[in-house]
């Protein structure tokens, strides 16, 4: 739909932003905008960029908020989807479930008519939660052995949601991300203009938990 509702060779895909700078012109005070520079050397003239990379967001990083920082909550999350052509789940026909044992917790729903979502949460370290994160096979085995002696459907469903239909990350937020902290303003208090063609949108503004 976003692709259908823009100019041909609005999107470039495959390109990745190096960095950005903000510009106004010297005669207007009222024209300004952004140039943002592509690793591969290519720059492009905007009217404004809008950093919606996520959590790890490096539009973020280089707006160098003070005292900007992750807070690891404690959590790690793991995401599924398996097929009815894999497993049929009737527990999650037309309707949603849930099961908590006091640290583990599972919720999954419809995700489509034919396959079921399911989303895993667990307590861990944040050094483990980074180890089980890069490897899905670990991970896979670590929520096996947490969830065995669970009812059904569950310790079948996660035997059977393939590696490459899973994966799972440590869970961060950040505190809410007041607007006036992307309006920079000078020692007089005076607005710098050209910082307001950035701005935040999405996990790169408020991360949630």
């Amino acid at each position: 739909r976003f692709l259908g509702g823009v100019e041909p060779n609005t999107v470039r895909l495959n390109s990745k932003r190096k960095s950005f700078a903000c510009w106004h012109d010297d005669e207007s005070r009222h024209t300004n905008g952004v140039t943002v520079t592509l690793i591969d050397g290519t720059t492009i003239d905007a009217a404004l960029l809008v950093g919606s990379d996520g959590i790890f967001s490096t539009v973020r990083r280089q707006l160098e908020i003070p005292g900007d920082r992750l807070n690891y909550v404690g959590l790690v999350v793991v995401l599924g989807i398996v097929d009815d052509s894999v497993l049929k789940v009737p527990l999650t026909a037309r309707r949603i479930f849930e099961t908590v044992d006091g640290a583990t917790r599972i919720y999954a729903m419809p995700f489509t008519t034919s396959s079921t979502m399911w989303q895993l949460s667990f307590p861990a370290s944040e050094d483990d939660a980074r180890r089980l994160s890069k490897n899905t096979s670990t991970l896979k085995d670590e929520i096996v052995r947490r969830c065995t002696q669970w009812h059904d459907p569950i310790p079948e469903l996660l035997r059977c949601t393939p590696l490459d239909c899973m994966s799972g990350y440590p869970v961060y937020d950040r505190e809410l991300l007041e607007p006036d902290v992307l309006r920079r303003k000078n020692g007089n208090g005076v607005t710098l203009t050209p910082q307001r063609r950035v701005t935040l949108i999405g996990d790169a503004a408020h991360p949630m938990t």
